[in-house]
């Protein structure tokens, strides 16, 4: 959606084409993944119905920075790096 122009917006809205809005935290995973991970599959996720419908993908809704008490001490440690 982020690529299109506002005139091919309007149309696209006018043609009522869905809009799949992903949503995801922002926070640690471990080493192993990026902080994004939950962002980044609800995006491919709605890519995917909107390639099927017809739809488009807004922008992700990106929320939080901690999930449990462990991500703290993580953050901590990142501080004093």
């Amino acid at each position: 959606m982020t690529d299109l122009s506002w005139a091919a917006f309007a149309q696209r809205m006018a043609e009522r084409s869905p809009v799949f809005i992903p949503v995801g935290a922002t926070e640690q995973h471990g080493r192993h993944l990026p902080l994004g991970v939950d962002a980044i599959i609800p995006t491919a996720i709605c890519a995917e119905a909107a390639r099927r419908c017809g739809g488009l993908v807004a922008p992700v809704l990106a929320y939080g920075n901690r999930s449990q008490s462990l991500s703290g001490e993580f953050l901590n440690h990142l501080n004093q790096m």
